[in-house]
């Protein structure tokens, strides 16, 4: 379905614009929870969780690195991430988001051990699959291994000849603790023999010229390639051969330039080689390349916002490029295809204009397109050049083209929005056989055309426009109006519809009318009924505004309204009903603009905010909008078609869409939530703190006071793929029991005044087009403690306080009493 790589992604930009503190992206990890880590030459490390940044830098008082020139990231495995700057090293505690500080045992172990090292001149940092950490600091390796609980156990060092390049990388490709490396173009094996490290040649093949300068490694198969200054190098050890593959100015499917920055595997085991020009995707059938984003900026089909690719991180499905100048750029497939169609002034066989009103597939196969002041288009077979029948050719009487419908005889009935009905001979569309813009008495004018509809019972064509609803009798040539003098009138019509029991469905502004084909009255009146109210609500006094209509595959009606969302309409044995489906189901807007059935069964509509996709079994949507390829997310009225091959047309405000398929998944999706941002009492609460020893991504626990007033908790679902794709939820366990959904774009709770006690917040992430999972939910217990004089000791203390106090009045008085009566019993 897909013509190259990048047809396979859509891409987004994330830059300063939304967040990131420096455009300059060297390096890219996703740690063991899922957070994206980014070192940033000239502006720290940051961390993001598909929203937020997190930024360390020598100006933070808590997240304090050495320099903001970061360049490499490594996480060990124990929650740490190792990060090298200009200035050495620095390691940063994730589960803590602090750094470690400069007298930790860690670098006292490094710099005091029996082979010290110099922190400031680490310049690299990477793990293996056996979790040892490894350095390289001037001409040094080190590689570092670590106790059970994190403390360094063991520093084995070698020495190596002075680099003639700046950088020395480091890589466990094959996963078994043998590292390949280059000294001096020289490509060698770290072998590990626990407290000693050696280096050794690979093979003779792979010795290249001293100078230069090695990038990665990567093993694809059973080859091994070398990305490096000079080109891309592919070694065969089974053949003891290396080849060379460099950019050729004459060949396009050569290497796009010969600086290869990183290399990577996608998930379907395509090669990645990031250059300073773009990428390249490697062919293994033709031995060759796929150049990508190696145009100018400036080019309408450049994918990257900046061609200069530092680094690359495949994440799954979705892949990341690091760039020099462009920030963070991000590849996430397409979950849709679509063919764009649009008007380009410098190609004349293109669409006459871009707003699309009006779209119809005659019995051949030809496809009409009706644009806002550019006429009629007819499209080729390609549906990439087009005819053009405008106002100013003769062809129509006005160029706004807003309906369209054939008879059986074949003839086109155009609507135009000004200009009224016209017909033309299809086989001839030059010919206008004849305008109609009046009643036959010419007492109303029918010159904006809503709707129009062929009624193969009657042999008429229903007309529907801005002033009310009229019928063409085929076989008498008049034009009626059924429902003149009616006291409801039909205002506005836009959507028609005839269903398989012969019933014309129109939309109006004023409801829906549901009209009888087979019930022609003698006076060309027909049985009707008016729908005046809201579809769902019988006992409403106002009336859905309906857009468009259509009847799906299994004969139901769907009906799409401006401000309401859209309804199905389904009938049992008990009658009719009409589910409606708005924003507050998962709907981008309650705003419809046409509705169209899929070959799978799913109902696509077009909105003002971007396309949904409804699954009628469930009720789940999913939405599309630029973000997934689409040019514009601003579908037009009564502009919606499904072709005769299942294909789906929709008409835009800049053109027509082609919705060419959907991506099918392999599996469901599954997001577990991360708690991000804690504030008590409007303060930011930080690791360390009385609150929390750690984190609030790491933590599970919490303890505040009473006085404190208020909390608000933050969390991400760490969903990269699409933003305001999805909704959370929560409840707090302790003070309410049913989940509450949150709008898309809000993703923190605020609780005040709490009693004192014990609660646990959850939260859960459900996926667009998804259920709520109970597996997927996390949880944040938090105690609220009372104030002393509200504490069970406290309340004890009292008791036994006036337990105490009641005995000694009562001890006191009895021996009062006592006394007294001695006193009496002596006197006597």
């Amino acid at each position: 379905m897909s013509q190259g790589f990048a047809d396979d992604y859509n891409t987004r930009y994330i830059t300063i614009h939304e967040g990131l503190p420096h455009n300059f992206v060297d390096d890219i990890h996703r740690d063991s929870k899922g957070f994206i880590w980014m070192a940033l030459n000239g502006g720290g490390v940051a961390r993001y969780d598909g929203h937020d940044f997190v930024t360390f830098g020598p100006s933070s008082s808590l997240r304090k690195i050495k320099s903001i020139f970061a360049t490499t990231l490594s996480e060990d495995k124990f929650n740490r991430l190792w990060t090298v700057t200009d200035r050495g090293l620095d390691i940063i505690d994730m589960e803590k988001l602090s750094t470690l500080a400069e007298d930790d045992p860690i670098f006292a172990k490094l710099e005091q051990g029996d082979n010290p090292i110099d922190i400031s001149k680490i310049d690299f940092a990477t793990s293996d699959k056996n979790g040892n950490m490894w350095l390289h600091a001037d001409t040094i390796i080190a590689k570092v291994s670590f106790n059970d609980d994190g403390s360094i156990d063991r520093i084995a060092t070698l020495t190596h000849d002075p680099l003639n390049v700046s950088v020395l990388k480091i890589k466990d490709i094959e996963g078994n603790g043998t590292l390949w490396t280059s000294i001096n173009g020289e490509i060698m094996n770290i072998e590990d023999q626990g407290a000693t490290i050696t280096l050794k040649p690979v093979a003779d093949c792979l010795k290249l010229d001293p100078h230069t300068y090695v990038s990665d490694f990567i093993a694809k198969g059973d080859n091994v390639w070398i990305s490096t200054d000079l080109g891309l190098y592919r070694y065969d050890p089974s053949a003891n051969m290396v080849k060379r593959y460099v950019y050729n100015p004459a060949d396009p499917k050569s290497l796009s330039q010969n600086f290869i920055t990183d290399l990577d595997i996608t998930a379907d085991k395509r090669l990645i080689a990031s250059t300073l020009r773009g990428i390249n995707i490697y062919n293994p059938i033709n031995d060759n390349f796929e150049r990508v984003g190696d145009m100018p900026q400036s080019d309408p089909r450049a994918v990257f916002n900046n061609n200069f690719i530092n680094c690359v991180e495949v994440d799954s499905d979705r892949i990341w490029f690091g760039t020099e100048g462009g920030g963070l750029n991000k590849f996430v497939p397409r979950n849709i295809y679509i063919t764009d169609i649009f008007h380009d002034p410098n190609r004349t066989s293109s669409l006459s204009d871009n707003p699309v009103n009006s779209i119809y597939e005659d019995v051949d196969g030809t496809v009409w397109i009706g644009t806002v002041e550019g006429g009629l288009n007819r499209a080729h077979s390609d549906m990439k050049s087009f005819d053009h029948f405008t106002a100013e050719n003769g062809a129509i009487t006005h160029n706004s083209v807003s309906a369209i419908t054939a008879d059986r005889d074949g003839r086109l009935w155009v609507g135009t929005w000004g200009g009224g009905l016209n017909v033309i001979d299809r086989k001839n569309p030059s010919h206008r056989i004849e305008t109609i813009n009046a009643t036959d008495d010419g007492s109303l004018p029918i010159g904006y055309i809503g709707a129009l509809a062929y009624d193969s019972i009657n042999n008429g064509i229903w007309i529907g426009s801005n002033l009310g609803l009229y019928f063409r009798d085929l076989n008498t040539g008049r034009i009626t109006e059924p429902f003149k003098g009616a006291a409801d009138g039909v205002p506005g019509t836009i959507g028609t519809a005839i269903d398989k029991k012969g019933h014309l469905w129109v939309g109006s502004l004023t409801g829906v009318y549901d009209i009888v084909l087979n019930e022609r009255k003698p006076d060309g009146t027909f049985t009707y009924r008016h729908i005046s109210h809201k579809l769902n609500d019988p006992k409403s006094k106002t009336a859905d505004k309906i857009s468009s209509i259509y009847m799906s595959s299994d004969g139901s009606m769907w009906f799409g309204t401006n401000g309401n969302g859209v309804y199905h309409r389904v009938t049992d044995e008990n009658g009719e009903k009409f589910i409606n489906y708005t924003t507050d189901e998962g709907m981008p807007s309650d705003i419809v603009n046409g509705i169209l059935e899929d070959n799978d069964g799913y109902m696509w509509i077009s909105t003002a905010n971007g396309l949904a996709r409804l699954n009628p079994d469930d009720g789940t949507f999913i939405n599309y909008d630029r973000t997934d390829g689409l040019a514009n997310d601003q579908f037009y009225w009564n502009a919606s078609y499904r072709l005769s091959d299942g294909r789906l047309l929709f008409g835009t405000v800049d053109g027509l869409i082609k919705l060419d398929g959907v991506t099918k998944k392999s599996k469901e999706l599954h997001y577990p939530v991360y708690f991000t941002s804690l504030s008590v009492a409007n303060e930011p609460v930080h690791a360390g703190s009385d609150i929390t020893p750690l984190d609030i991504s790491s933590t599970k626990h919490i303890t505040i006071h009473e006085r404190d007033k208020s909390f608000t908790v933050g969390f991400s679902a760490l969903d990269y793929d699409r933003d305001n794709a999805g909704h959370y939820s929560y409840r707090l366990v302790g003070f309410d029991d049913k989940w509450i959904t949150l709008p898309v774009d809000r993703r923190y709770v605020t609780y005040t005044n709490l009693e004192p006690g014990v609660y646990k917040l959850q939260v859960r992430y459900v996926p667009e087009g998804s259920q709520p999972d109970e597996s997927e939910i996390s949880q944040l217990v938090i105690t609220v403690k009372p104030y002393f004089y509200r504490t069970p000791w406290f309340m004890m203390i009292m008791i036994l306080l006036v337990g105490a106090s009641a005995w000694l009045f009562h001890y006191y008085r009895v021996k009062s009493l006592t006394n007294q009566r001695t006193l009496l019993q002596d006197r006597k």
